[in-house]
């Protein structure tokens, strides 16, 4: 219940920096890797993605547990900040 609990916490957390990440007085339109920010941010994806793949691993039956909708929101959720990131470094190399 309380690992429920700070997860709940986590995601208001994550939500509300994120929209106060966006407003003028704090928004950069180049944003730095070491910013407050990206660290809170990578912070709370770090969590959900440890949640998500402790539930995937201890799951019995990965096709029923994939076909859940709640599951495939969490993967949704999850995906674009290690896009970004892939494409991110996929275009600096170059």
């Amino acid at each position: 219940m309380y690992f429920t609990m700070m997860l709940m916490c986590l995601i208001v957390f994550s939500t509300i920096t994120f929209c106060i990440e966006t407003l003028p007085i704090f928004y950069e339109h180049e944003p730095k890797k070491a910013s407050v920010w990206f660290i809170m941010e990578a912070t709370c994806i770090a969590v959900f993605t440890a949640e998500f793949l402790a539930r995937v691993i201890s799951t019995p039956n990965l096709r029923t547990y994939f076909n859940e909708t709640m599951n495939q929101v969490d993967i949704v959720a999850i995906m674009p900040f290690y896009l970004v990131g892939g494409i991110l470094r996929t275009c600096t190399r170059r």
